[in-house]
């Protein structure tokens, strides 16, 4: 490659190609390192550089857009009412009662929670281009290609790889005894009790390269939505047959609630799918709002199935502060001194608990805002009204867990509604010429 070449390559294109790599692939690319090294630091590296490349080039955005270009997007103003949220929230923190090392580890880890979603939003809205549709395509197939790859190989593949040992050490997650075999048979991450009931024994869950059920079913249900949207039918399949073999309740509770819509598609006007949307919304979020009241007559719902993870939300509730408790004090990610006491149970479990909790209404209309701003927009053409469906299942399940609202199998639902926000028709040829050029 000479000169001339090197200087038609476009860096903000490899970059955004090496992030895209980087979500589909990091937790897979973590298990290589780590087996090749046993080094947890080794292992942290591809996440690591996930992160930076996200953040360093978001605020390189942000920069250009609010002092070079001059023009102030309405996502920013959300973003810097975050940002002050959290200003505010820290300094809610006793000083005296923690150590240096606790504060940093706490407020890092919370912060990094609240904030990357916004950043992954942002990084898309910023650097990504129509033309990229293909390579993400190819993406997910490969990703869902290697799930049922690797579902279909014995127990043996995985312990090749160190997979037990990586999630002992580096993951923190694996506390069965016994030899390696039966340790990956017993544990619930690789495996589901929930069909001992239906066929007499476990059952085997798909993983795929982020090598826990959860995220790789989130991922699921942006992938169907993608082929829905883009018309990729092989995708859909793919992703709905991986989907299922998760054996996650999120991913069956998506399709079961997705069916009727792809059913009506084709029969009624956006209007009415819009309504069935609504619908569902207002079911889901009257029944989580439904069983507060239940919960302050029956405490005791809290220790079945989904009421398990409402228990911090309702918490906050009966502990309502405006304000918020303020990073650290509250919550999942709490420091040492705090657990325990009147609020030992609030904000816990769920990330809609924990955001509010710690950052109060500020935080929460930063966050909320953001979605429903993008909602607004999105809706106009038929074909978006699967991301307005996945999106408020993202918000219900985000409402409802910790472990499964991480950005990591989350962004490509952020992608889709970045997407539709760019470009108001998926099949505008005008459209999709202008942007190439642009």
């Amino acid at each position: 490659m000479n000169i001339s070449q090197l200087n038609k390559v476009n860096y903000q294109e490899v970059m955004l190609k090496v992030v895209l790599f980087l979500f589909f692939f990091t937790p897979f690319l973590s298990l290589l390192m780590y087996s090749a090294t046993d080094m947890k630091l080794v292992a942290a590296l591809p996440a690591l550089l996930r992160d930076m490349l996200v953040f360093s080039f978001v605020i390189l955005g942000v920069i250009y857009k609010f002092f070079l270009d001059k023009k102030v997007n309405i996502t920013i103003l959300f973003f810097f009412l975050l940002i002050t949220s959290i200003s505010i929230s820290i300094l809610a923190i006793e000083f005296d009662t923690v150590t240096f090392d606790e504060f940093v580890r706490v407020v890092a880890n919370n912060i990094r929670r609240f904030i990357f979603p916004f950043l992954v939003f942002y990084f898309f809205l910023f650097y990504f281009k129509f033309k990229n549709i293909d390579l993400l395509a190819k993406f997910i197939t490969a990703f869902w290609i290697f799930g049922l790859f690797e579902w279909l190989m014995p127990l043996a593949f995985w312990e090749k790889m160190g997979l037990l040992e990586y999630w002992n050490e580096y993951s923190n997650s694996v506390s069965s005894t016994g030899n390696t075999h039966d340790q990956l048979q017993g544990y619930p991450r690789l495996f589901t009790f929930d069909t001992y009931y239906l066929i007499g024994q476990k059952s085997r869950r798909l993983i795929s390269f982020y090598i826990e059920p959860t995220t790789t079913a989130a991922l699921a249900q942006a992938s169907v939505i993608f082929g829905l949207l883009f018309k990729r039918k092989a995708i859909v399949w793919l992703a709905t047959i991986a989907g299922f073999l998760t054996y996650s309740k999120g991913f069956i509770i998506f399709f079961i609630l997705l069916a009727p819509m792809l059913i009506l598609y084709k029969y009624v006007s956006l209007r009415l799918l819009k309504f069935y949307c609504n619908v569902i919304a207002s079911l889901l979020f009257g029944m989580l709002f439904a069983g507060f009241f239940i919960f302050l007559a029956f405490p005791q719902i809290v220790q079945f199935g989904l009421f398990a993870h409402l228990e911090g939300l309702y918490e906050f509730f009966i502990h309502f502060n405006i304000l918020g408790y303020g990073i650290g004090n509250v919550g999942s990610f709490r420091f040492d001194s705090m657990w325990g006491g009147v609020f030992h149970r609030v904000g816990v479990e769920s990330s809609l608990a924990n955001l509010i909790s710690q950052l109060g209404l500020m935080g929460f209309l930063s966050i909320y805002g953001l979605f429903v701003f993008f909602l607004n927009r999105v809706i106009t053409k038929k074909e978006t009204i699967y991301v307005y469906f996945g999106v408020i299942l993202y918000v219900f399940v985000y409402s409802t867990s910790n472990s499964s609202t991480g950005y990591s199998g989350n962004f490509l639902i952020y992608l889709l509604v970045v997407i539709v926000y760019k470009y108001s028709s998926m099949n505008s040829v005008k459209l999709k010429r202008g942007e190439e050029n642009a």
